[in-house]
């Protein structure tokens, strides 16, 4: 029995197969909505065979299904199940080079090479197939569903022969919730990778049908159009970025490095949300960014207090939570309780921290306005700290963090400030986004030196020699680890290590300045060094606190093992 065997016998009941099924109950007078969904990752069932989804009903299922045709019958002639769906697959010829994306690339590098040859006339056509679903719905039974499930009581049937766009509505999450059940099952029986169908990756628009249950005797038939999702707009040309916007755009990497970590993780959740429809991945995602936002806020306040990675890692709780209620009430202000504390935090713990951890440890699937309600949440929480932390005594003591997070709320009253105007023209200040990146960089290192220490081997290291204006001889050597970024001071044999005759570009150094050299590795070159470190104590070129208190501490040199 290979592995897939077991969840087929487990699943088989569920998805139907050449088994007798189940006595089915099938509405008198009963009509369906029919979707037709274009797949990207089908399930794996035969063209033009269909199959058939249903459930084995409580009784006040069929209950409500009485009411709503006006049949009664005994609870000995209750069915097994009810139908909840049909689905059958089509097959569609389509062209794979639009498809992928292929063609325009092709048109495009005729642009850019245009003496490469004329691109032909007709773009090139691979012809494959597109799986097409087409599902159907039946009406009695989702009213029925409905009005259990709501604690309704529907009075008479609507117009089936034209359903009220709301019936449609429920009709059309019903038939996407029905593929989606499909490709699980088939993802857990094959164990390959499956894309579910979600809203947002279907056409903006989609086509359905009205007709009755039996297709062989559809009666009277109606169609329409279902708005899916927002695609049209995002098909639509983007717009060029004005002039500073773009300059902005490329000097993000060193001006907003500090925020990159915590954008990064929103865009994939406002990707998972509205484009791709992957909504356990939009909550864990929303959960990651607001952890990543406190944690760096946190930090960001310690290194502008002066603490050194070092010392904040001995003192960094595994728990968020405890991280959080420990230095945030005391920095920024505010009550902080998850329980009887100021709304915005209450909301972020409920909304974004809670459903976080009830995806991640108990595989919830939420819904879409979940995570809406979610992404509010986090902006609330980002905003209600914005308020604090840009305003009184908090600014006084925290500017370059306030400055680091909300630039563009102090902007707007900037003139107001001019202490603080000051200081971000100080050209004595260290640049704040790269350097407190640094710093967080080298705290998370040994943090996680606590479960997986890092092992520095010399004969990988790197060897440089530092400068100053005027000389003639290297101030120091060092070794630089590449993999664990850890550094140390050597000694070195000048009569293996081969130092440029021509010296007097130590004359161009910049006063203040060391200058970093790198020099290739010889056998025998290091005679000594000192002990490991992360690299900032040594090198002058990697500036981390905020103090310039980087080389303070002197680190000995000892003769090598």
């Amino acid at each position: 029995m290979t592995e897939g065997d077991d969840f087929a016998e487990l699943l088989s009941s569920s998805i139907g197969d050449a088994r007798p099924g189940p006595l089915l109950l099938l509405p008198e007078g009963e009509r369906v909505v029919v979707f037709f969904f274009p797949l990207e990752t089908g399930f794996g069932w035969p063209p033009d065979q269909p199959v058939r989804l249903h459930e084995r009903p409580h009784p006040s299922l069929l209950d409500a299904i009485s009411r709503l045709t006006g049949t009664d019958r005994e609870p000995e002639q209750y069915p097994d199940a009810v139908v909840t769906s049909s689905l059958l697959c089509h097959e569609v010829p389509s062209d794979a080079a639009t498809a992928v994306q292929l063609t325009p690339m092709m048109h495009a590098f005729h642009r850019g090479f245009p003496h490469a040859g004329d691109p032909p006339k007709t773009p090139p056509i691979l012809e494959t197939a597109t799986v097409v679903v087409e599902v159907a719905i039946p009406l009695i039974t989702l009213l029925a569903r409905k009005s259990v499930d709501e604690g309704l009581r529907v009075a008479e049937l609507p117009d089936l022969q034209d359903p009220p766009p709301e019936l449609v509505s429920d009709a059309f999450d019903a038939a996407l919730e029905s593929v989606r059940h499909l490709q699980r099952s088939y993802a857990a029986i094959t164990r390959r990778p499956t894309k579910l169908l979600s809203r947002q990756q279907l056409p903006p628009v989609t086509v359905y049908g009205v007709r009755n249950m039996n297709a062989l005797e559809p009666g009277a038939t109606t169609g329409g159009v279902f708005l899916t999702n927002n695609r049209l707009e995002r098909l639509a040309p983007m717009e060029p970025l004005p002039p500073e916007r773009r300059r902005l755009m490329l000097d993000a990497p060193e001006v907003g490095l500090h925020a990159i970590p915590y954008i990064d993780l929103y865009n994939q959740a406002d990707v998972a949300l509205h484009i791709d429809g992957t909504l356990r991945e939009c909550a864990v995602m929303l959960g990651a960014a607001s952890e990543v936002f406190l944690s760096r806020l946190i930090l960001t306040m310690r290194w502008e207090r002066g603490w050194t990675p070092e010392n904040s890692a001995r003192d960094w709780p595994d728990s968020l939570l405890a991280r959080v209620r420990r230095e945030l009430p005391e920095q920024v202000g505010g009550s902080w309780s998850m329980d009887t504390g100021e709304e915005a935090p209450r909301r972020w713990y409920r909304d974004v921290y809670g459903l976080r951890n009830r995806v991640a440890h108990a595989g919830y699937e939420p819904s879409f306005d979940e995570c809406v309600t979610a992404q509010g949440a986090l902006n609330e929480l980002i905003s209600w700290v914005g308020n604090r932390l840009c305003s009184g005594q908090r600014l006084k003591k925290f500017p370059r963090t306030a400055s680091l997070f909300y630039r563009e709320r102090l902007e707007a009253r900037i003139d107001r400030l001019p202490w603080l105007k000051d200081l971000w023209h100080d050209h004595n200040e260290v640049p704040w986004s790269m350097t407190s990146s640094a710093w967080i960089e080298t705290h998370d290192r040994l943090v996680r030196d606590e479960v997986a220490p890092r092992s520095p081997n010399a004969s990988r290291a790197e060897l440089a020699s530092l400068w100053i204006r005027g000389t003639t001889q290297p101030r120091s050597w060092i070794l630089t680890d590449p993999v664990t970024e850890l550094a140390c001071e050597a000694e070195v044999d000048q009569a293996v290590v081969k130092i440029q005759t021509d010296r007097t570009f130590t004359n161009h150094i910049p006063e203040g300045v060391v200058y970093v050299g790198a020099h290739a590795r010889l056998e025998g070159d290091v005679l000594s060094h000192g002990p490991w470190i992360e690299a900032y104590h040594v090198n002058p070129a990697l500036v981390v606190m905020v103090d310039h208190s980087d080389l303070d501490q002197p680190w000995r040199v000892t003769p090598v093992a």
